[in-house]
């Protein structure tokens, strides 16, 4: 059995949700599988999957566009090829083909989608859905979306969740505070977040809610709003001024992977109030440290967190607020509710995404 995995995303969206995907799944694919016949495609060549991330990876500003334009040349000489694109972009022509569908936000919420990644979503991967013998998605919310808008049959589509990275690990608070205040001149308490800066992440509601309990906040205790894209990073600190809260809100542009846990350690509460999220991973990476999270209230966020997050309707800034001030005044209430978040974050785990995946793979080619 061949496989081709187009993971370009791994190596060209790095710093995405989608390219962290990709290049988790294919190192844990590495560990747990006898990797001669599997290769990756890597947006410019294949390659064999053991050797695949010797070449240095990159964030290409114009991803989407450049992915539907590549083609892979060979791929018919594969028995699966497995596209973890959300269908964009070359899909085979091999003997089985599989997808990876995160989401279908350009047709559920096309308000939330950016151009031309909304255009090309809609002319790549639609007909792709339809056309695969098998889909994988992350979410029981994105599996019914799939379903209800493209009218594929259920048992097409596979769930197999995402997971935190495996080094993302609690760091003893004081440890964590030290390590904050040498490096970024923070000290805990604070609020975090973590994502994307565009609309359907509600960023501006957060800010509203934390301008709103501003004033009952020990002194030292600003939100940390961690996330890339300068336009949208400009309008919400418009937003930040009018709201009266300059001083109390810092954005940082990109924080590298091996300093993530030590925010999420020491940080009051990962707040993560999405209008919308086919999985929605900050929250378990942030579970996977113990920290706990204030959530919305909908899509595939109460079914990956369970009863292990504090859940806000995210039209409501006050309600925000109310759950933020809890958590940064009641020490035991937030100690409980992280040791939860841990313990969940402890059950997901990239070797059983990638075991999953491999599976569907065998059955296809039975």
């Amino acid at each position: 059995m061949r496989i081709l995995i187009n993971g370009a995303a791994a190596f060209h969206y790095r710093r995405t949700g989608i390219g962290v995907y990709a290049a988790e799944l294919l190192k844990a694919m590495a560990e747990i599988k006898r990797s001669d016949d599997i290769f990756v495609f890597n947006g410019e060549r294949i390659l064999p999957l053991k050797t695949c991330f010797s070449v240095p990876h990159r964030t290409e500003r114009d991803f989407w566009q450049r992915q539907a334009a590549r083609k892979i040349e060979t791929a018919a000489t594969f028995d699966v090829v497995h596209n973890l694109q959300n269908g964009i972009g070359d899909k085979g022509p091999g003997r089985h083909s599989v997808l990876t569908v995160h989401d279908m936000i350009p047709l559920l919420l096309p308000q939330y989608c950016g151009s031309p990644y909304r255009e090309i979503f809609c002319r790549e991967a639609l007909p792709a859905i339809k056309e695969a013998d098998a889909v994988i998605t992350v979410s029981a919310c994105s599996k019914k979306d799939i379903m209800d808008l493209m009218g594929v049959g259920e048992d097409k589509i596979h769930v197999i969740a995402e997971a935190p990275k495996a080094d993302l690990k609690p760091i003893a608070p004081a440890v964590a505070a030290a390590f904050l205040r040498k490096h970024f001149l923070l000290r805990p308490p604070f609020f975090l977040y973590v994502g994307g800066l565009n609309e359907r992440k509600n960023v501006s509601g957060l800010i509203r809610a934390y301008a709103g309990i501003r004033p009952w906040l020990p002194r030292q205790c600003p939100l940390i709003v961690i996330g890339s894209g300068e336009k949208r990073r400009e309008r919400l600190r418009k937003l930040v001024g009018e709201t009266g809260v300059t001083s109390s809100v810092r954005f940082l542009d990109h924080v590298g992977e091996k300093d993530l846990p030590y925010f999420y350690s020491a940080a009051a509460a990962l707040i993560y109030p999405s209008f919308y999220e086919g999985f929605g991973l900050p929250p378990l990476e942030a579970a996977a440290c113990a920290c706990p999270s204030v959530v919305a209230d909908r899509s595939s966020l109460p079914e990956i967190m369970a009863d292990c997050a504090v859940y806000v309707d995210p039209d409501d800034p006050v309600a925000m607020g109310k759950a933020m001030l809890r958590l940064v005044k009641d020490d035991g209430y937030r100690n409980r509710l992280g040791g939860k978040a841990a313990r969940l974050g402890e059950k997901y785990s990239f070797l059983k995404t990638a075991s999953k995946t491999l599976s569907i793979y065998e059955n296809l080619c039975r």
